[in-house]
């Protein structure tokens, strides 16, 4: 699915604007790997490997993560300078992508962050998962 958002991305970085509205449906079964991927703040709190998940000791939760008709969406924009944005919505609200990837925000605490430096984000923090090979930044994006 990731590989879906970045492939669709690229395509409108490309300024083929057939691709500007893309939508899929899911449940909460691939709402919640998608989250947890991206890495969305909240909704991938890990505890170590030997520790079993409780309500006490970890404050994830299945219900917030994906309630009823939760959605993931991602706005491109582009700036003054012809650079594409991206802008990421979960369940409706402005959020952020993982921390790891704040470097690609505008500025400090933004809502938005250059495309470019976030796929690169994505490929450099991702390397290990299967799948992940096609993510490559094109020289000059």
């Amino acid at each position: 699915m990731l590989k879906v958002f970045f492939d669709e991305l690229d395509v409108v970085a490309k300024s083929n604007l057939s691709h500007v509205a893309k939508l899929r449906f899911a449940h909460a079964e691939t709402v919640i790997p998608m989250a947890s991927l991206l890495g969305i703040r909240g909704m991938a709190s890990q505890l170590p490997g030997n520790t079993l998940y409780d309500y006490a000791n970890n404050p994830w939760r299945g219900e917030l993560v994906a309630p009823m008709a939760a959605n993931i969406q991602w706005d491109a924009y582009r700036n003054a300078q012809g650079h594409m944005l991206v802008k990421i919505y979960y369940n409706e609200k402005e959020s952020h992508f993982k921390p790891a990837c704040d470097a690609a925000q505008i500025s400090p605490g933004s809502f938005y962050y250059d495309y470019a430096g976030l796929k690169n984000c994505y490929l450099k923090q991702l390397p290990g998962l299967p799948g992940l090979s096609w993510l490559s930044v094109p020289k000059g994006k």
